[in-house]
């Protein structure tokens, strides 16, 4: 059951929730998702609680657990849906590990 306090911003943030091609899941600060490598399988907004600009951020670890909750759910309800399209960026695959551990942060696994 997902606490009001996680549902995403209507109006759409920088920070996202993403999943990968690979099935990993996290939060990203950029938007950007690096830890997938390139490979987005889906990107959403995140909850008021997960933009750092916020004085209620939670924290990049726990808004990692939280997307991958999010991102299950939502995942889940697009199956019961119509398919859409799945969302493919292609980055590049350097990345800045110091940057990858302030900034984003994948899921703990189940």
């Amino acid at each position: 059951v997902a606490d009001e306090e996680w549902l995403p911003s209507i109006f759409g943030t920088t920070e996202k929730c993403c999943r990968c091609k690979s099935g990993a899941k996290g939060w990203s600060a950029s938007g950007k998702c690096s830890f997938c490598w390139g490979k987005v399988a889906k990107k959403k907004s995140v909850a008021s609680t997960c933009t750092k600009k916020t004085k209620a951020f939670k924290g990049s670890r726990a808004c990692a657990n939280a997307c991958s909750t999010a991102v299950l759910l939502q995942t889940e309800a697009d199956l019961a849906d119509s398919p859409e399209e799945d969302e493919e960026v292609q980055e590049s695959t350097s990345v800045d590990p110091v940057a990858l551990v302030e900034e984003e942060a994948v899921a703990d696994e189940e």
